[in-house]
């Protein structure tokens, strides 16, 4: 795989191509930001070509920058540092240590605005282990009671619950009916939980995306559409 980073100019707007040439036989393109194209093309593929490619798609370039301004997209970086804010259902808690002389207690909660870390190591390594340690046994315990409390909905019961580390998907359901769920989705607004897990819970009786499944979503859930927007607009908050 070779990599090329070249300008792609869009009206006024100057955007970074990144360029990944592969054994693929076709051109994948994804906008990742208001700045920055990704291609994965062939290795057959020129550059001019391939320029050629992205002015015939302008419009839908566009259209996405567009999405991405209005909505205020920034890259987001953890640092693991004191101070820092992170999300949990949805607010935003500030990181900060208490290393109490004699406290052996090693442990993470919530207090008040606060994201207690109690570990003596505090090396950004460290607390993004032990973080995500906590952030993934919260998750399965907010997710086993939303579905528990929309078990009621379904003739089928999950045979596993598992929670993950998933990059594009906030959540799956197997052929076998295991449920998967991204673990990041504890940062989220409950509501957004809830559509999540009835989303998946759904997919237990239907293995599809067809009318019959959304009608299904849409009875449980009628205002899901309104949590699908919100996804849209903010899933680049919940970062790790």
């Amino acid at each position: 795989m070779k990599e090329h980073k070249f300008n792609f100019y869009l009206d006024n707007r100057i955007l970074e191509v990144q360029l990944f040439s592969t054994k693929r036989k076709t051109i994948q393109i994804k906008i990742e930001n208001q700045k920055k194209i990704k291609v994965n093309a062939p290795y057959t593929l020129k550059i001019e070509e391939i320029i050629y490619i992205l002015n015939k798609k302008s419009n839908w370039i566009k259209n996405k920058i567009i999405f991405f301004e209005k909505i205020g997209y920034v890259e987001l970086n953890k640092k693991f540092e004191e101070g820092e804010r992170f999300l949990f259902l949805g607010d935003e808690y500030i990181l900060k240590f208490l290393n109490e002389k004699g406290v052996i207690n090693k442990s993470i909660y919530l207090e008040k605005n606060f994201l207690i870390y109690t570990y003596r190591k505090n090396d950004p390594d460290s607390i993004k282990n032990n973080l995500k340690i906590w952030y993934k046994k919260e998750s399965l315990n907010i997710i086993n009671k939303r579905i528990n409390h929309y078990k009621k909905y379904f003739d089928y019961n999950p045979r596993d619950i598992k929670v993950k580390e998933q990059n594009k998907r906030w959540g799956s359901c197997t052929y076998k009916d295991d449920l998967l769920f991204n673990w990041k989705i504890i940062m989220m607004k409950i509501d957004v939980i809830d559509y999540i897990v009835i989303h998946e819970m759904c997919h237990m009786k239907y293995k599809n995306h067809s009318k019959d499944f959304w009608i299904l979503v849409s009875n449980i859930m009628p205002d899901y559409k309104e949590k699908e927007k919100w996804l849209k607009e903010n899933s680049y908050k919940i970062v790790f």
